[in-house]
């Protein structure tokens, strides 16, 4: 199992730099901050579920 895990790296790793070479950029995403911000809403709705269920867990624990 260890063989073909270090197979597989060395095949990834080989076709990487193969195409870095040949000057074929990879596909990739394009990760914006703005994309990991929550609404307002969203916030105030999991803290009110946060404070339920510590609501919960204190009385039943």
């Amino acid at each position: 199992m260890a063989i073909v895990f270090v197979l597989c790296v060395a095949g990834m790793y080989a076709i990487s730099t193969l195409e870095n070479r040949k000057g074929v950029k990879p596909n990739s995403l394009e990760v914006d901050a703005s994309m990991f911000k929550t609404s307002a809403g969203f916030a105030v709705g999991s803290l009110i579920i946060i404070g339920l269920l510590v609501a919960l867990y204190t009385m039943f624990w």
